[in-house]
């Protein structure tokens, strides 16, 4: 019985949250008692079921405020796997919708990413923009999350080059997209070559 109480009231806790991004959530009973059952091998009362639930809801939380998904209901199976959950959620969306959906993704990667390098303005190009939603597509990942990985190593490499050049616009290109190690170590050795002056190359590690 207290489990069931806790249930609702930590339940409440996460269907405002989601009320908060304007999508409403609702709970099958499936998969309140799935979540009961993980909690209970947490073996920390109600706070076992919050872990659960947060584990489950994690990831619907970081995507769909930019999907254009208004309700959802938590299932038994989205419990027992949140990511194969997410992935039919986000599948049932139409094309076109799904299309805005990344192009938004896209943009709120790039406003974060030029958080972390400035001064220096960043964007990527249409061809780098439409690689990137061409593999969201393909890998049915968020293009936010793609981006994310991909030019997680990026930002110390952009500002020594705007240190180096002077430039404070660098746009992230189709071949950075595609390739961002080899050009992220291209864009180091430019950079080394120039700080070295343009001498017959060298200078040792």
């Amino acid at each position: 019985q207290i489990l069931t109480a806790s249930e609702g009231s930590v339940l409440k806790q996460f269907v405002r949250n989601f009320e908060g991004y304007g999508i409403q959530m609702s709970a099958t009973d499936a998969a309140l008692t799935q979540v009961a059952t993980l909690a209970e091998a947490e073996a920390t009362g109600a706070r076992g079921l919050v872990t659960v639930l947060e584990r489950t809801l994690r990831e619907h939380k970081y995507e769909l405020p930019s999907t254009p998904i208004t309700a959802f209901e938590l299932d038994n199976e989205t419990v027992v796997s949140p990511q194969l959950g997410l992935g039919r959620l986000l599948s049932d969306q139409r094309p076109e919708d799904m299309l805005g959906v990344r192009l938004n993704d896209l943009k709120r990667w790039e406003h974060r990413f030029n958080r972390l390098v400035a001064p220096v303005q960043s964007w990527l190009t249409d061809e780098a923009t439409d690689f990137l939603i061409r593999l969201s597509v393909e890998s049915d990942e968020s293009a936010f999350s793609i981006a994310s990985r991909r030019f997680e190593s990026l930002p110390p490499t952009l500002l020594r080059v705007a240190e180096a050049t002077g430039q404070k616009q660098l746009p992230i290109s189709l071949a950075l997209a595609q390739d961002p190690e080899t050009e992220i170590a291209n864009w180091e050795r430019m950079v080394h070559g120039s700080s070295g002056g343009s001498g017959s190359g060298g200078g040792g590690g």
